[in-house]
């Protein structure tokens, strides 16, 4: 579904571009198009948005599970807030994972990438997708 969204979103792009220079001369045309591409284009940009939400919580629950922990709560958090010191870019999400080890509550740290079609890819803005796990909870 992931790139049935994307390719869609990719040709709707396209088209409004594409009608956009052919009715340069006409403003009130152009103005219906950016708006008609914003009403169509916006809601799938979100609807990808939160399909690679899913594909990192499946990852973080992945790996934290196999780690022998259980999630508790996933929050999306600002690189400067985490212990990435800002080793971030457009083409990633911190997360902040609050789980379970050994009845201790710990918290876990990941860079994810933003590359729908591969999680673990590099992106060609920001780094590859790293872990800093068992930091105490305060």
């Amino acid at each position: 579904m992931t790139n049935i969204l994307a390719f869609t979103f990719v040709i709707i792009m396209l088209v409004g571009i594409t009608l956009t220079i052919i009715n340069r001369k006409n403003k009130g045309a152009i103005v219906i198009i950016v708006l008609c591409i914003f009403a169509v284009g916006l809601p799938i940009f979100f609807l990808l948005n939160n399909e690679l939400y899913k594909l990192h919580k499946a990852e973080i629950n992945r790996v934290i599970e196999l780690r022998g922990g259980r999630v508790e709560s996933i929050q999306k958090e600002e690189s400067e807030k985490s212990p990435f010191n800002g080793a971030s870019g457009s083409g990633n999400t911190i997360y902040e994972i609050t789980y379970e080890y050994n009845n201790q509550k710990l918290i876990a740290w990941y860079r994810g990438t933003n590359v729908m079609n591969d999680i673990h890819a590099k992106p060609s803005k920001g780094y590859e997708e790293k872990w800093i796990f068992n930091e105490l909870n305060q």
